[in-house]
């Protein structure tokens, strides 16, 4: 008796060891969030480039909603507005993106392009000296 209660109990104790997850091991693989943002930005902007609205949309859209707090996505969905002439959500998108990293060059870049060709504000000028003055920003020649 004594032989089948402990046969039962170590029989339940495997089955319950089975119901286990172990998530952390060399065969999984933790995302990296912020490259999967700056992956779904730069597709969109390709899909911007290239005329496709909806699929830029969508992978903006996609990009924020694994970081509702990234600049480089608010811009690009702000440049995603000015191509379907909506220009009061690009300059909302792009409030956003410079609220949220004022030292974003991308951002102070074509922001300050937007509000100087829309509005001819002065602030689009001090925008895009500051992204000039960011020796790391790969379009800074663009700035100048």
């Amino acid at each position: 008796m004594n032989m089948i209660r402990s046969t039962a109990v170590f029989a339940i104790i495997l089955m319950l060891a089975g119901c286990v997850t172990v998530t952390d091991s060399r065969f999984t693989k933790k995302v990296d969030n912020d490259k999967a943002v700056e992956t779904y930005v730069a597709l969109g902007v390709g899909y911007l480039r290239s005329g496709n609205m909806p699929l830029a949309r969508k992978k903006i859209q996609r990009a924020l909603e694994i970081d509702p707090e990234s600049a480089s996505a608010h811009s690009a969905m702000a440049t995603y507005w000015i191509e379907r002439g909506e220009m009061g959500l690009a300059e909302k998108e792009f409030e956003t993106a410079y609220d949220l990293d004022d030292e974003h060059s991308p951002t102070n870049y074509h922001f300050g392009r937007f509000l100087f060709a829309v509005k001819n504000d002065e602030r689009g000028c001090e925008l895009i000296q500051r992204a000039a003055q960011d020796v790391d920003y790969n379009a800074r020649v663009l700035a100048f």
